[in-house]
């Protein structure tokens, strides 16, 4: 019996994100997954709109158009050298969000994204 050992390796952006294996051998045909799958929906479109609204010299109101297909939104700020999260939004009507705590002569960096469970 001759066995095939086969690895593969995907990544993103630079960022490994899926790793397989495969044996295949005469008889059977083992297939081992041990990565996180990524789901890409494409009936969601990216929000329109997304701008800084009123600020003081202590926060920010950020706001962006009303997507129909959305369940939700996700906003990150960036950070230390990273995106992270700082608010998750699980309605799709809410279309502004308040950020305080900020300091005053700053540059601050933001995104969003609208999801669908």
């Amino acid at each position: 019996m001759s066995i095939i050992y086969k690895k593969a390796k995907f990544y993103l952006n630079g960022t490994q994100v899926r790793q397989d294996y495969s044996y295949n051998s005469k008889y059977k045909y083992y297939y081992i997954l041990g990565y996180t799958e990524i789901k890409i929906d494409n009936d969601v479109a990216t929000p329109t709109g997304f701008a800084a609204g009123s600020a003081t010299s202590s926060s920010v109101s950020l706001k962006w158009d009303k997507n129909a297909n959305a369940s939700g939104y996700e906003i990150e700020q960036y950070k230390g050298g990273k995106w992270t999260q700082i608010a998750k939004i699980n309605n799709s009507s809410t279309v502004s969000y308040n950020v305080s705590r900020l300091a005053a002569d700053t540059t601050y960096t933001f995104r969003m994204r609208a999801y669908k469970t």
